[in-house]
């Protein structure tokens, strides 16, 4: 559940990595080919959208239609698939930057951070998954900085078992912030200088993941996502769900485009407050440090407009990630598909793959 690279078992045939990206509106699947020098090809991918009501506030509730839309999805893009690397994510996921003390000869490291976490999450460590990863010693060895994961453990296991009774073997869960960040850094170059985030904009929440000076600093959650904006839109322009789904793609011609630059501006402006929010935190704790440049992801990162109308809500640069960029594409991968209309979509299925 890391921030790390990509690991490789000794002695052990390098196959094909899966990654099954599991949200609240749809579910998405990508298919990677073995790690050869580095670089990877995308085989195959797909998504496929849930009935409504099968995941709220990532509860599974209708836990059959679930598996049935994991089958069908597994038999269109990779029959073959077995082993996946599957993602969590929510208000039920605990994630912090944390410093335990190591100073004494006794404390080993895991003890110190069990200790802190029961002091950091709120209903204590039972019934609760914890997962850790250092990110270095601190205060002349005297202190450790370290990620902090917990999860309640029902939560884990019921996307355990429902990805098992779909047929496949979850041989790893991530966490969306974490998958982000690893196709980020994939596929593109971190720079070491200043700060940016990863604003992984959801079907109900965005994630953001804080990259300063070349390294991961934090996460946030914003309870804001598509989910929100296409509300008001539909609010503001009097429209049909159908007319809507199809303006958001920019498929709905329109010969005045002034009502609907105004409406995403408004439509954006709950995501706005979320994200200065977040970014004041940010300033605060940094001591003055400030956001240079956002890059999107995720299914709002599609609606037409929104990233202009972001970036002018809160004068700062955006830019919509390709997770697909320093992949090589299988042959026939994009045959009818134009990769930079669905891209961002894939962008945490990606990064779960890259940790098989």
């Amino acid at each position: 559940m890391t921030p790390g690279g990509i690991s490789k078992l000794i002695g052990k045939k390098e196959e094909a990595a899966y990654g099954l990206d599991i949200g609240t509106f749809c579910i998405k699947l990508v298919k990677l080919s073995p790690l050869v020098e580095g670089k990877r090809s995308l085989l195959a991918f797909g998504s496929k959208e849930l009935p409504g009501g099968a995941i709220v506030e990532k509860d599974i509730k209708d836990r059959e239609g679930l598996i049935y839309t994991l089958q069908t999805l597994v038999e269109e893009v990779a029959p073959e698939a077995v082993d996946v690397v599957v993602n969590l994510a929510g208000h039920k996921v605990f994630t912090d930057r944390i410093q335990v003390n190591v100073s004494g000869k006794k404390v080993k490291l895991v003890d110190a951070v069990m200790m802190e976490a029961e002091q950091r999450i709120p209903t204590g460590t039972s019934g609760i998954v914890v997962d850790f990863d250092s990110l270095g010693k601190i205060e002349s060895g005297k202190k450790e900085d370290v990620i902090l994961v917990a999860v309640r453990r029902e939560l884990v296991e019921d996307y355990f078992n429902v990805v098992r009774d779909a047929g496949l073997d979850p041989i790893l869960m991530d966490i969306d912030f974490f998958a982000n960040f690893n196709c980020f850094e994939f596929n593109y170059t971190i720079p070491q200088e200043g700060t940016i985030v990863l604003a992984n904009i959801g079907h109900t929440l965005t994630n953001l993941t804080f990259i300063i000076d070349g390294a991961y600093y934090t996460v946030r959650d914003v309870s804001s996502g598509a989910k929100a904006v296409w509300n008001t839109l539909q609010t503001e322009l009097k429209l049909s769900a159908d007319d809507l789904n199809d303006l958001i793609k920019g498929e709905l011609p329109m010969e005045d485009k002034g009502p609907y630059k105004a409406a995403i501006a408004v439509s954006v402006e709950e995501l706005k407050l979320g994200l200065d929010v977040a970014f004041s935190y940010i300033e605060n704790v940094t001591g003055g440090r400030k956001v240079d440049k956002i890059y999107l992801s995720g299914g709002g990162a599609l609606i037409n407009s929104l990233p202009d109308a972001l970036s002018s809500g809160i004068s700062i640069p955006v830019e919509i990630i390709n997770p697909f960029t320093a992949l090589q594409p299988g042959e026939g991968v994009f045959t009818g598909i134009d990769p930079a209309s669905i891209a961002p979509l894939y962008t945490v299925a990606v990064g779960l793959a890259l940790r098989a």
